[in-house]
Parts: structure tokens; C-alpha cells; sequence
């Protein structure tokens, strides 16, 4: 267990929105994704962010680019052809992969897709 877990409910997508937008929803008790003056040590941390295919882009490729041997889930194609349901659930499991793995659940660029600054974060 990382202590974080990440998915993409396929019920929380705002499809009317140009860029389409994911919403990704994190529980945490990692220290990187709480407020200290707010969360006790102990306490479990439920946040959402909203993203974009080209921001799950940049997050593949910025982990992968940091770990040329990482094998991510396959991106969906930024297509209407394919289900709405279908790519949502790609982009699931792409962040369910990220949120098991210790060393990428913590890494900058996980850090500052979930709208923290790697920067300020407690390590």
C-alpha cells in the first residue's frame, strides 16, 4: 500500500466542456498531499482535479521520460470515435497503475498533476 489511491469515476466527467475534462479523484495519508496547519498525520485526504487528455499526456510522458524501462498503461487516442466510458476507464488505470507504484505516486511529475507544487511539498 503507497498510501494513495487515484481513479477516474466514469460518472464525474464533464464532457460538455471543450477541452473534454477528466476528473480525477485521490484518498491519500501521504504527507506530500496535505495541508500541515489543516491534516493531522494520521488523517486520510480526499481531493479531486480536473485534467485533460493532453495533461494525462504530459504525465506519461514526463514519467516515462524520468524511467525509460516504465511500461504505462496504453494512452487512449484523443478521439469521439471511441466510447466516452471506454477512455475513461483508460485513463483509470493509468492512475491506478501510478498510485500502486511507490516510486511514481510521490515522483514530481504525479506531484504537480494533483495540482501540488513538488517545490512546497512535505517529503
Amino acid at each position: 500500500d503507497t498510501g494513495l489511491d487515484l481513479h477516474v469515476p466514469n460518472d464525474a466527467q464533464e464532457a460538455s466542456q471543450d477541452p473534454f475534462t477528466y476528473v480525477v479523484v485521490a484518498v491519500t495519508t501521504l504527507p506530500h498531499f496535505k495541508n500541515t496547519r489543516k491534516h493531522k498525520r494520521a488523517d486520510v485526504v480526499q481531493f479531486a482535479v480536473k485534467r485533460t487528455h493532453k495533461e494525462f499526456s504530459q504525465l506519461c510522458d514526463e514519467l516515462c521520460t524520468s524511467d525509460p524501462s516504465l511500461s504505462l498503461p496504453e494512452l487512449p487516442k484523443r478521439s469521439k470515435r471511441q466510447p466516452l466510458a471506454q477512455r475513461t476507464e483508460c485513463m483509470s488505470r493509468i492512475v491506478m497503475y501510478i498510485a500502486k507504484e511507490p516510486q511514481l505516486c510521490v515522483a514530481d511529475p504525479t506531484i504537480r498533476f494533483l495540482g501540488f507544487n513538488p517545490a512546497k511539498v512535505k517529503r
